[in-house]
């Protein structure tokens, strides 16, 4: 089990198996390769990735279906 404490959201505990791994990180943020999702436990429309090694440094994204339900992916043609 790992332990990150975040400088927003306090202490969090995560399992090995809960780590998404980006091999050449995140555009921006190349240094740093493993993130945690957290705010999963109930339906929210914001979820956190917050990384592993850096305590300041987490993510929002957002289901854009909680705020536009007709919204709809459009592939590259």
């Amino acid at each position: 089990m790992g332990e990150l404490v975040s400088s927003g959201l306090g202490n969090i505990y995560f399992q090995e198996k809960e780590i998404i791994r980006f091999p050449k990180g995140i555009i921006g943020f190349s240094d740093y390769k493993n993130y945690i999702l957290l705010g999963q436990e109930e339906p929210k429309p914001f979820i956190w990735l917050h990384s592993t090694y850096n305590s300041n440094l987490a993510l929002v994204f957002v289901d854009p279906f909680v705020f536009f339900p007709d919204y709809r992916i459009i592939p590259n043609p």
